[in-house]
């Protein structure tokens, strides 16, 4: 039998955007240089959590810690209350991230994603990125720190502007005309 029933509208990943999402995991790890990380893995509501995108928050140095904390806090008001969200803890990374994947899994919010340039075979593309330190979420669910916002009353915002650009490569030289940061720690 063949129909659209369902079958989601739209794409199926998180793109740069305002976008209704739903946490799907939240794990712990360390990259190859030994950087600690939290990894939470967001999906558009109406997919499946196998089409979310895993997004890290470095915890290896007390400026990535405190950086990540706020994003973690940013996003954790807007699924439950400020104490229900410090009452998570854990005596090393991995446990918190499991204390946190039990408090966060399958919650949603309202998010906004950046956009950054990367090249790929050749040609300038666009990935989505948690760039903002504050005000990148909304609850959208009754029962968090802050009250629920419907879509039409969104005070989330995505432009241009919110795009970061690669810099422009001179065919003459062999490095860029400005730096890139490619250590997009939060």
């Amino acid at each position: 039998m063949f129909g659209t029933k369902g079958i989601v509208e739209g794409g199926l990943y998180i793109t740069p955007g305002i976008h209704t999402v739903l946490i799907g995991e939240v794990t712990s790890g360390s990259t190859d240089n030994g950087k600690d990380y939290i990894e939470i893995v967001f999906y558009k509501k109406g997919t499946q959590p196998d089409s979310g995108r895993g997004f890290r928050f470095f915890m290896s140095s007390e400026g990535a810690i405190k950086a990540s904390g706020r994003k973690i806090t940013h996003i954790g008001t807007k699924l439950m209350t400020r104490e229900e969200l410090d009452a998570i803890s854990g005596e090393n990374l991995t446990t918190y991230a499991v204390n946190l994947n039990a408090a966060f899994n399958g919650k949603e919010l309202r998010m906004v994603f950046d956009a950054e340039e990367y090249m790929k075979n050749g040609e300038k593309r666009l990935a989505a990125k948690l760039n903002r330190l504050g005000d990148f979420a909304e609850a959208t669910v009754e029962g968090a720190e802050y009250p629920a916002i419907s879509d039409d009353d969104t005070k989330l915002t995505y432009t241009e502007d919110n795009i970061k650009r690669m810099a422009n490569i001179d065919a003459d030289m062999d490095t860029p005309e400005m730096p890139i940061d490619n250590t997009l720690e939060y």
